[in-house]
């Protein structure tokens, strides 16, 4: 039962429809009930896991908690608690990795080995809610049955956002009607998910999928219109399906984390990340940057390296290392392999390296007299941001990483028959009307972000126009997705990128 198929949509009014008609108090074990049928429905044999992980981490909370106990036991507790979860998850990333690098001790163990649904975003929930106990941020919460609600609540646990106990959990448990506008903003953030997956990202997939299967065939202007698209068809996808969950969410009166703004329009790396998959960036800054950035040890480093290499670098050098850090495990989260290995490592030296060069930056800007507010300079951050990340999604995207150098060589040094700018777009398995859809389709999503950008917000652009304009939108969006969506012919209907991470 994927987010884009008829059985996902019933499922969700069905539940909008129960959750409205049931006394406040039972609403609660409602969308229990509900989030449990989803997951059994997708992934029946791997409940096993969310169990495990609900269990693990309810007690685990129970036993970090409390200021009566010694602070060695609390630290033990929560060592053996994130090691049980995150071992698990390690298990299920680089089972496939560790048999290629020892295929005769673990290649039978890693056959069959399938990513449990959703295992990355629950088990990253739920282990922010054991650090926020284990640091005293909140009481543990007495219920298991509820705290399991807020481990597996159907609308994000296939790809996030990931949520936090304080924000998320007093939604759940209220209870409170939704109203009108919230089914209303619902089914347009519904709507727009479906739009952005199977207008935009579907298409862009069956240009992707027919050039990085061939890589040493394909250079130039067709290598360059492939990374490109991938861009789109994984900013598309994975927001997407973050609208449908926020959307499902919404109908429901409870209000998920936004999880993207505007990333086309970063003005650098940094930029792109604080914009890019946001819930897990605060999850690795509040609980990895800062713990390592700010403890003690760090702190001590940072003080010695000051005396060899200056005030400015050695208190400096502390945050690199962390951000460093945090980027690895971020490449790492990506898989097993070493393709996200060295797009882990790919970004951590480009932030690290801006950090400390910008000072440098600085003087060359104030050589060339560039001004942070000149709209050139702004528009060229922006597209120079965009190649940057588009190199590094080709070392994601490419099957391998000798397949993703060879894709950026090409790029740049066409192989002998390199199609032209014609065959760029047709041929690989597009027709011009698909190309046009999607040419039509991208410039809506620009002029929504664009707009976004510019502190509008695109609900409440919607929202001013005549009701009857309003209803008239909401048909079109209807007709564009049935009409060049689910019904044209060989549709795909691809699963989410970011469903079993």
């Amino acid at each position: 039962m994927t987010y884009t198929s008829p059985a996902f949509m019933c499922f969700v009014f069905g539940v909008w429809l129960l959750y409205a008609a049931l006394p406040k108090k039972f609403r609660w074990t409602a969308l229990l009930a509900a989030s449990v049928a989803f997951y059994c429905i997708c992934d029946l044999l791997a409940g096993i896991w969310l169990v495990l992980c609900t269990f693990v981490t309810f007690f685990g909370g129970r036993l970090v908690y409390g200021q009566k106990k010694s602070r060695i036991f609390k630290k033990i507790a929560l060592a053996a608690t994130l090691a049980s979860v995150f071992g698990l998850l390690s298990v299920f990333k680089f089972a496939a990795f560790a048999a290629a690098l020892l295929p005769s001790v673990l290649g039978a163990f890693s056959k069959g080995l399938l990513l449990p649904l959703g295992i990355s975003f629950y088990i990253f929930q739920s282990a922010g809610y054991v650090i926020d106990l284990y640091r005293g941020k909140y009481a543990p919460e007495p219920n298991i049955a509820k705290y399991a609600l807020f481990v597996s609540f159907f609308p994000q646990i296939v790809q996030g956002p990931i949520g936090r106990y304080d924000r998320l959990a007093p939604q759940l448990f209220s209870g409170e009607s939704p109203n009108a506008d919230s089914y209303k903003y619902g089914i347009q953030l519904v709507l727009w998910g479906l739009f952005k997956k199977m207008i935009l990202a579907d298409r862009a997939a069956v240009f992707v999928n027919a050039v990085f299967n061939a890589p040493e065939a394909h250079g130039g202007v067709v290598g360059f219109a492939a990374a490109a698209f991938y861009c789109i068809q994984i900013y598309c996808d994975f927001s997407g399906g973050i609208d449908i969950s926020r959307g499902a969410a919404e109908g429901l009166g409870i209000s998920l984390d936004k999880n993207f703004e505007q990333p086309l329009f970063a003005v650098s790396v940094q930029d792109f990340w604080r914009r890019w998959h946001m819930t897990l960036g605060s999850w690795m800054r509040d609980y990895l940057f800062y713990p390592l950035s700010l403890s003690r040890r760090f702190g001590k480093f940072g003080r010695s390296m000051r005396k060899v290499f200056g005030v400015r670098t050695g208190k400096l050098i502390p945050s690199l290392i962390a951000t460093f850090i945090v980027f690895f495990t971020i490449g790492i989260w990506h898989g097993g392999a070493w393709k996200y290995i060295i797009f882990g490592l790919w970004n951590g030296v480009l932030l690290t390296s801006a950090m400390f060069a910008e000072p440098l930056f600085a003087k060359m800007r104030k050589a060339l007299h560039v001004t942070e507010k000149s709209k050139f300079w702004h528009g060229f951050r922006i597209v120079r941001t965009l190649f940057i990340v588009g190199a590094g999604r080709i070392l994601t995207r490419a099957n391998n990483t000798s397949e993703a150098l060879i894709m950026l060589k090409n790029i740049f040094v066409p192989p002998e028959g390199a199609y032209g700018l014609k065959e760029a777009f047709l041929g690989f398995g597009l027709s011009l009307e698909d190309c046009l859809v999607m040419a039509g389709a991208f410039a809506l999503l620009l002029f929504a972000d664009i707009i976004e950008e510019n502190g509008i917000s695109a609900r409440r652009f919607i929202e001013r126009r005549p009701p009857v304009l309003q209803v008239f939108l909401i048909a079109l969006a209807l007709f564009a997705l049935i009409y060049y969506g689910a019904y044209r012919e060989g549709y795909i209907n691809a699963q989410f990128l970011y469903g079993r991470f």
